[in-house]
C-alpha cells in the first residue's frame, strides 16, 4: 500500500467527515491515526440510540454521480427471446471474465432486470487484493455502468484513500447487478439469483480480503440468515464460506451519509480490514 504524508492523510479523514472528532490538542503535525484513535474512545463511550438496522440506502435520493472509474466492462446484450439456463448452471460454465461477463449482462433471472438500463458488473482491478461487495446498483450506476458512481461512491473513495488503497487498486461490484425503479433493497430471491455471480467474481479475482459494505452484502457474505444488523457484524474478522477468504462487515458509504455519527465506527472496520490485508506483524 501506498504511504501517504500527515497532511494528505488529514484531508481524506476530513473528507470522510472525521474531522469533527479531533481532540482540542490536535495539531497539523500530530499522527492523524493516533489523534483520531483517541478521540474514537470518547465518540464510542458516549450513548448511542438503540437502533435495528434495516440498512436501507434506497431512502436517500440519488444524488449527482461521483467521477467514473473506467469505462463499463460490458455493454447491455439484448436478451434472449427462449427461456434462460439456470443461473447456476450458466456460471458454472465460466471459467473466465469473458464468459462471465456476458452472461451477467444477459442475465434475467430476477425482476430487477426489467428496471435497469444495464447490469452493472463491477470496476477496479480484476486481481485485486481487496475485493468490495456493496448492496445494489443506484440510478448513478446504471446510468454510468459502474458500482458506486453517486455521492456514496465519493465517500467510498475517500474511505479507501484513507488507508492507502486508490479505487482502482480494488475489485468493486454489488450483490445484485441491477438497480431497481423504487431503490429498495434486494428481496431474499434476488439475491439468490445473483449470488452465483458474485461467488464467480470472488473466483476470479481470488483477492486476500473481501469488505462488505451493509446488510444485504454482510449477511450473504457472512452466511447469517437470521434477522442479524451491521453492528452485530462488524468489527471482527470472518471468513468466506466457500473460499475461506477473510472478511470485513462495515456500514455501506450511503447509510453513513445518513449516520455520520457512524463514521468512527466504520474507519475502525478499515483499520480492521488494512491490518487483515498487511497480515500479521513480523
Amino acid at each position: 500500500m501506498t504511504d501517504h504524508s500527515n497532511a494528505s492523510r488529514s484531508d481524506m479523514l476530513r473528507a470522510m467527515g472525521i474531522s469533527e472528532w479531533r481532540l482540542r490538542s490536535y495539531s497539523p503535525g500530530s499522527e492523524p491515526i493516533e489523534t483520531l484513535a483517541a478521540e474514537l474512545a470518547t465518540v464510542s463511550s458516549s450513548p448511542q440510540t438503540a437502533r435495528s438496522e434495516s440498512e436501507n440506502p434506497s431512502a436517500s435520493k440519488p444524488s449527482t454521480p461521483g467521477p467514473v472509474l473506467n469505462p463499463p466492462q460490458a455493454q447491455t446484450l439484448e436478451l434472449a427471446a427462449a427461456p434462460q439456463v439456470p443461473v447456476e448452471r450458466a456460471v458454472a460454465s465460466a471459467t473466465s471474465w469473458n464468459d462471465l461477463i456476458p452472461l451477467i449482462s444477459a442475465c434475467a433471472a430476477c425482476p430487477r432486470h426489467t428496471d435497469r438500463t444495464r447490469a452493472v458488473v463491477g470496476a477496479g482491478s480484476q486481481s485485486a487484493t481487496c475485493l468490495i461487495v456493496g448492496e445494489a446498483p443506484s440510478p448513478a450506476d446504471d446510468a454510468a455502468g459502474e458500482p458506486f458512481a453517486d455521492q456514496g461512491g465519493v465517500l467510498l473513495t475517500d474511505m479507501l484513500a484513507a488507508i492507502g488503497l486508490d479505487r482502482s487498486q480494488v475489485y468493486i461490484t454489488h450483490m445484485t447487478k441491477c438497480m431497481a425503479a423504487e431503490q429498495r433493497p434486494p428481496e431474499a430471491a434476488e439475491v439468490h439469483s445473483c449470488a452465483a455471480h458474485l461467488e464467480a467474481q470472488i473466483a476470479l479475482v481470488r483477492p486476500s480480503l473481501i469488505l462488505a459494505l451493509g446488510l444485504t452484502a454482510g449477511r450473504y457474505l457472512t452466511g447469517t440468515d437470521t434477522d442479524i444488523s451491521v453492528t452485530a457484524l462488524r468489527g471482527q474478522v470472518h471468513r468466506h464460506a466457500s473460499t475461506d477468504t477473510p472478511l470485513v462487515v462495515t456500514y455501506h458509504p450511503r447509510y453513513l451519509l445518513k449516520r455520520p455519527s457512524e463514521k468512527a465506527r466504520a474507519w475502525e472496520d478499515l483499520q480492521l480490514a488494512q491490518r487483515t490485508l498487511s497480515g500479521p506483524p513480523e
